[in-house]
């Protein structure tokens, strides 16, 4: 019912009433009703830019992050991937006070934790198959077999994946956390109706041509996400001019 009474208040665009369920259950913005369409095709659907901006910033909350996993088999595929332009960067970072996260890390009373970030996901990489992005956080590295264990990245480290490379026996899975919003703008890894197929698709209203620019700016990969038929955004856009510009039916057209 509360996912029902969510998407309902997306195509209202009704932000307040969106921001009171999301705020309790903030994993409803990552499912979807029995036709696969989830809050931000809804949000699209009521045709409000601002609406749709500000649902998308809901997805931005690490509470509604998604996991992605990324496993090599051999030692070789994760250098493959690094050839083609993986990177994770280690580092520190400061967290605000009051975050809830703090209580997790030793340096709590500082703040300070460790991170390891996507620099970069690659071109053709099994990790951006994945959909993992650059600004992703590397949460875990763990092996294969039933008895292993779930270990902390080596977040110090330059490198990170030559870090876990020289670390782990293969084969080995990277847990990476990321906006759940990118996913879903990128189709979700697969041949999925994404909120940019339904905005091209009615891209003869002005409205729609604005907020699908605005979801093509969020995430560069959302212009190139396949539907189930194949077509990406672009191709839909097209079809929508060549549908716009053609002849009525009363006039010998379709």
């Amino acid at each position: 019912r509360k996912l029902t009474s969510l998407l309902a208040y997306c195509r209202a665009g009704n932000f307040r009433e969106v921001l009171a369920i999301a705020a309790h259950f903030p994993y409803l913005l990552s499912l979807t009703d029995a036709h696969g369409l989830g809050a931000l095709h809804h949000a699209e659907m009521s045709g409000k830019l601002d609406f749709v901006r500000e649902v998308l910033a809901l997805y931005r909350n690490p509470r509604v992050f998604a996991a992605k996993h990324v496993t090599y088999d051999t030692e070789e595929d994760l250098l493959r991937d690094v050839a083609r332009g993986f990177v994770v960067r280690g580092g520190q970072t400061m967290l605000p006070a009051g975050d809830p996260r703090r209580h997790q890390f030793r340096r709590e009373a500082a703040g300070i934790v460790g991170r390891a970030v996507v620099a970069s996901a690659g071109e053709g990489t099994l990790a951006s198959e994945m959909l993992v992005m650059a600004g992703d956080t590397l949460e875990a590295v763990y092996g294969d077999g039933l008895l292993s264990t779930r270990e902390q990245p080596p977040d110090a480290a330059g490198d990170v994946l030559e870090a876990v490379r020289r670390r782990s026996s293969f084969p080995v899975t990277l847990e990476f956390r990321g906006s759940a919003g990118a996913d879903i703008l990128a189709g979700g890894g697969g041949a999925a109706w994404a909120p940019t197929h339904a905005a091209a698709g009615m891209s003869s209203g002005p409205q729609y041509r604005k907020i699908l620019s605005h979801f093509l700016a969020e995430d560069e990969l959302a212009a190139v996400a396949p539907d189930a038929s194949g077509c990406t955004p672009q191709d839909w856009v097209r079809l929508g001019n060549d549908i716009s510009h053609s002849c009525p039916v009363s006039a010998g057209g379709w």
